[in-house]
């Protein structure tokens, strides 16, 4: 996982910069997250202030969640909050209001993500796999053999519970 040593963004693996602030990748972006079997994927959204009537709602979601964190970057107040993958309606909510704002980031597991990621391949899969008759073998299989020990292949992330 890579994530920003000058500003905390997520970087995606074999990028040679920054998306965010266009600094070159070095080792000292590289940060060892050992996977385990049981491990959630995590989803970390921010934003910053916004002319839009959507900021307060979003401010006062946040404000609800334990993880709700602020730090000043410079003149703006970014606002950041951590869930797990497993809280879907929640992420989805929030990511409808402050999503398409240019001050707006949302991470899984470290790695820079959009609507899409967290929709159609993410919140979609784990929907389906709730569903499911039996959801502990819909990504891992009946048998020993048939076993996805990588959790989520959409995502490249485990997603177990």
């Amino acid at each position: 996982m890579l994530v920003c040593d000058k500003c905390g963004s997520g970087i995606n693996e074999g990028s040679k910069f920054c998306p965010q602030c266009g600094d070159p990748v070095t080792e000292a972006d590289r940060v060892f997250v050992p996977a385990t079997e049981s491990q959630i994927a995590n989803v970390e959204i921010s934003f910053g202030q916004s002319s839009s009537p959507n900021f307060t709602k979003a401010v006062e979601i946040c404000k609800n969640i334990p993880s709700y964190s602020t730090s000043d970057k410079g003149k703006q107040t970014q606002h950041k909050i951590s869930l797990r993958i497993t809280e879907v309606d929640l992420i989805i909510n929030l990511f409808e209001l402050v999503g398409s704002w240019k001050s707006s980031q949302m991470l899984i597991n470290g790695h820079t993500a959009t609507k899409k990621d967290l929709i159609y391949y993410g919140v979609g899969c784990y929907r389906n796999r709730q569903k499911a008759y039996k959801p502990e073998q819909f990504c891992f299989g009946e048998h020993e053999y048939e076993v996805n020990i990588w959790g989520c292949k959409r995502l490249n992330m485990p997603i177990n519970e």
